[in-house]
């Protein structure tokens, strides 16, 4: 890694004249987004390369924010996804969704293998938040996600890790995402910015429910348990994050999720859904747009679940749905947890989220704090509309709600 051309990128940006927060003009580039089809299945970092060089660095050049850091191509490893089967109207939305997840976790730094033993000295987050959105690989190195090994407990320094790749990992995500694309670069920044830590925290969620563990899954394969013993051999600063997050985590949704066997389907909607909600600094041409992408999840969530359950009455269906859209209001209560614990964390300088998860978190609160009157209560207010439209659904039917 040349540390002086990451330290020319960073000082680059920093001597950027304008705010992004005070004139909202997006750091994004206006940059074309293709990708290659990836080919064959590889089953770990240092299988063959399933995509050729030429196709990958052409890969890497159009994907807005991709940074190549090591002077070798990104290459998406094609492992092989288990489809849901789908018919109707719906199918050829959730497998895009279950697509873009497959790309999104494939894309990884080539010589992953060489250099994963430097992971945490490549995760930073002494970077704006303006130079993070632009250039994600500034942040941390694209290492193939780990959320199902649960090798072993978490530590101090996997809190900030964990965080870096999550980050990265849902911008590379979104930006593989057209509907997203599509709004204009101002928007993007302002509609990404508020939700990416409620994104990923679903996506902890659901890999948690997937892992089977009693705790919170992270990314890199290193996870935090719910037993009180277990917690007495972490460090202090491991509990102060995690210990309020995975109870809650585990009892508000992980717990839903396995009552209801919740399939990969019913996840990527529920999570473009979290990204597509209006915010008020959007433009006028942004919140339509928003607004009519969110209409269309939903209808797309109704229909998945009308294939995947044959057998279910209209009653059975409205009432699953119900059911899932409850769980978006306990994600967002996870959020402002983990505003006020990376907050708390940071000011007295521990696990190492100084910087832009303090500028990120601390961001969200401000905006919540400085808004009028009519604006302050924004995310309980919307958090209690989604509950009270989840019930008219199991009350009065699906048809009538959407």
């Amino acid at each position: 890694m040349d540390a002086r051309a990451v330290q020319s990128e960073r000082d680059k940006h920093k001597k950027k004249p304008n705010s992004m927060e005070d004139d909202l003009t997006s750091p994004f580039q206006d940059v074309p987004m293709t990708s290659p089809t990836a080919s064959t299945s590889s089953a770990g970092c240092s299988a063959a390369m399933t995509t050729s060089s030429a196709d990958a660095r052409l890969f890497a050049h159009h994907v807005p924010g991709v940074v190549n850091r090591f002077n070798v191509p990104l290459k998406e490893e094609d492992d092989e996804v288990v489809e849901i089967p789908q018919t109707g109207p719906s199918s050829s939305i959730v497998k895009h969704l279950l697509n873009l997840e497959r790309r999104t976790d494939n894309l990884v730094d080539e010589d992953c293998d060489m250099i994963s033993t430097q992971f945490d000295k490549l995760c930073r987050v002494d970077v704006t938040i303006e130079a993070a959105f632009n250039q994600p690989g500034l942040v941390a190195k694209r290492t193939p996600p780990r959320w199902l090994a649960l090798e072993r407990l978490t530590t101090l320094e996997d809190v900030h890790i964990a965080w870096c790749r999550s980050f990265v990992l849902c911008l590379d995500w979104a930006k593989l995402l057209q509907d997203y694309t599509d709004l204009t670069p101002p928007d993007q920044y302002t509609l990404l910015r508020n939700r990416v830590v409620s994104v990923n925290w679903l996506c902890h969620t659901y890999k948690t429910y997937q892992s089977g563990c009693d705790g919170v899954a992270l990314v890199n394969g290193s996870w935090y348990p719910r037993d009180k013993n277990l917690q007495k051999t972490l460090d202090p600063g491991c509990n102060h994050y995690f210990r309020l997050l995975s109870e809650h985590l585990m009892e508000d949704l992980v717990v839903p999720m396995r009552e209801m066997k919740m399939d990969d389907g019913e996840f990527v909607l529920l999570k473009a859904l979290i990204l597509f909600k209006a915010h008020r600094r959007l433009s006028e041409e942004g919140k339509i747009h928003v607004n009519r992408v969110r209409d269309r999840y939903i209808d797309a969530l109704y229909q998945h679940v009308q294939n995947q359950h044959k057998n279910f009455s209209a009653i059975d269906v409205a009432m699953r749905i119900s059911r899932l859209l409850l769980l978006l209001p306990s994600i967002e209560h996870l959020s402002q947890q983990e505003d006020d614990n990376v907050q708390f964390l940071a000011l007295f300088n521990l696990a190492n989220l100084n910087g832009l998860p303090y500028e990120l978190h601390s961001s969200i609160k401000q905006h919540l704090r400085h808004d009028d009157d009519t604006q302050v209560n924004e995310v309980t207010s919307n958090n209690f509309g989604e509950a009270m439209a989840a019930t008219s659904i199991a009350r009065f039917g699906v048809n009538d709600v959407l």
